[in-house]
């Protein structure tokens, strides 16, 4: 019964939550442009790959509940981001120095996910909006072979939403256009993507990216990189 109403209606999304938690992030991380709309694409993108992932059966287990403490979860994954930021991202020179700085952002996130908690409801949704936000501000810098950060995990070692959010953060980062790094093709993007399944990405997360490619577009139609 819970296929059949999921299969329907996907996740329930909260439009005037979305707004106000992405309003809050866009003052918080102020490392990037765009940081809104960058938000709000990774919101719905990961909407669709947690749908899609769903009617997986290696899925099944994992994602047979309510999905949207999870999805909500993803917009914070660069929350320490805006604390750590000095300079780097909006500088056509990205130094090794801004890089070293700015992978401290995983662990600053996570203390930050701490401190601010205090301040928020406690109630059994909220503590399991914090168990994925730690594990999405956490993880999605580890690769699926091992070889990412901060801790190095590898495969189904690292939670599931954060190696969904790798898949699409490192998407993102390929297709945007920013003063370090020139936008680069859809095409070229998914030649990219499909090389590193395996490597630095889940290979059933792959194909189901790829293979759903369409419903993709229109989401990238609604909210484009600039």
């Amino acid at each position: 019964m819970l296929k059949k109403l999921f299969s329907k209606k996907g996740i329930a999304v909260n439009e005037a939550m979305l707004k106000r938690e992405i309003a809050l992030l866009t003052v918080i991380e102020h490392s990037t442009e765009n940081v809104s709309d960058h938000l709000y694409r990774i919101f719905y993108l990961c909407k669709h790959m947690l749908e899609v992932a769903k009617k997986h059966d290696r899925f099944d287990e994992e994602l047979d509940k309510d999905l949207e403490p999870m999805l909500n979860s993803v917009i914070y994954h660069d929350i320490g981001k805006g604390v750590l930021y000095t300079r780097g991202e909006n500088d056509a020179k990205y130094t090794v120095e801004d890089r070293t700085l700015m992978e401290q952002h995983v662990e600053t996130g996570v203390e930050l996910l701490d401190a601010s908690f205090p301040f928020r409801e406690e109630n059994e949704q909220e503590e399991e909006f914090k168990y994925y936000c730690k594990r999405v501000i956490a993880g999605h810098h580890e690769k699926y072979d091992g070889t990412g950060y901060p801790l190095g995990l590898k495969g189904d070692q690292i939670p599931l939403i954060a190696r969904i959010m790798c898949l699409l953060d490192i998407f993102g980062a390929i297709m945007e256009n920013r003063p370090y790094n020139p936008a680069t093709p859809l095409v070229d993007t998914l030649e990219y993507i499909k090389e590193q399944s395996g490597k630095s990405f889940d290979p059933t997360l792959v194909e189901l990216f790829i293979g759903s490619i369409d419903e993709i577009k229109v989401i990238l139609k609604k909210h484009p990189y600039k």
